[in-house]
């Protein structure tokens, strides 16, 4: 009996000891935060990490609106069908200090002058003046130049060879890179001047928008940049083309981005927009180059999307 009765002892130790161990366990996984898992809540519908607290979208203006979908950055393979404005980087909350803001230095043109850039473009079949411009219709298309922006615009008739002169491409262009190629083979077959820091494209699906850029007080120049307009083959639509000055009339005080943020224009329904960049540029505004919030991004069906928010707080 002895015997027996210390077996009978033994077992009770032993299950006293798995007892505490499973308890101590338990605690463990308390303390590390592992309840929700236990408790089912880690199911992939909620991944926010444990020490950020839930984002209170209903609290700030314009999402009541239904136009911000995601308050923080996600990446595109996070993006889900709602549609909404999606961000891949974090807002810049603060104000900025002090920036130049700057006054088109008009020199008007001659009418000779005119002339040089319209033979540049086109045979010459017709020519009118208004108040505001020149205006030459040709054979190849329409060329017109502001009397005081230094503006020339070309408009073509008919697509126009990008990289030769001579005929059209036929070929669809397969990158932005491409594109640019066509837009300086036109330029450098007319020999025009042209100086830029940065060439930007912009597609929408059916034609490219090729942009070239320069800087004023180290900021990127998009208020009056020399732009051509191509269609999905690389042939050339039309150009804007500036010989511009500028003369500094002073300076404005900067919103955070995060406010410019809040301006966003609300989107068509079921519209999906990843923003992936935003940045701090110069824009033509009530006859003043001023600062603005430059987003970019894509949009539904792979098309490039554009923003400009006025950050100027005069």
């Amino acid at each position: 009996m002895s015997r027996k009765f210390k077996n009978h002892k033994f077992i009770n130790y032993k299950f006293i000891f798995c007892f505490c161990a499973i308890v101590l366990a338990v605690g463990i996984a308390l303390d590390f935060g592992m309840a929700d898992f236990f408790m089912g809540k880690v199911s992939g519908l909620d991944n926010r990490p444990a020490n950020r607290p839930a984002d209170r979208l209903d609290d700030r203006p314009g999402d009541r609106l239904g136009r911000f979908s995601q308050a923080v950055p996600v990446s595109e393979q996070e993006m889900d069908e709602s549609g909404g404005y999606h961000l891949s980087f974090a807002l810049d909350k603060e104000p900025r200090g002090v920036i130049n803001c700057y006054m088109v230095k008009y020199r008007p043109e001659n009418l000779e002058l005119a002339w040089k850039y319209a033979r540049i473009f086109t045979e010459v079949t017709d020519f009118t003046e208004n108040e505001e411009k020149y205006i030459f219709t040709g054979v190849q298309g329409t060329v017109s130049m502001d009397k005081e922006i230094n503006r020339i615009h070309f408009e073509a008739v008919q697509p126009m060879g990008g990289v030769s002169a001579s005929g059209l491409s036929t070929s669809l262009l397969t990158s932005d890179e491409e594109a640019i190629d066509c837009a300086l083979s036109f330029i450098g077959n007319r020999l025009l001047v042209l100086f830029y820091e940065e060439a930007q494209v912009c597609f929408d699906g059916d034609l490219y928008r090729v942009l070239f850029i320069n800087r004023i007080s180290n900021l990127k120049n998009y208020a009056f940049a020399n732009e051509i307009l191509l269609d999905q083959y690389g042939n050339i639509l039309s150009l804007d083309y500036y010989t511009i000055q500028y003369e500094k009339v002073g300076g404005c005080h900067i919103k955070s981005m995060s406010g410019a943020y809040e301006e966003l224009p609300p989107l068509p329904e079921n519209e999906t927009v990843l923003l992936k960049s935003c940045q701090l540029v110069y824009i033509y505004q009530d006859s003043i180059v001023q600062p603005a919030y430059y987003f970019q991004g894509s949009a539904t069906n792979d098309k490039t999307y554009e923003c400009f928010i006025e950050a100027a707080v005069f």
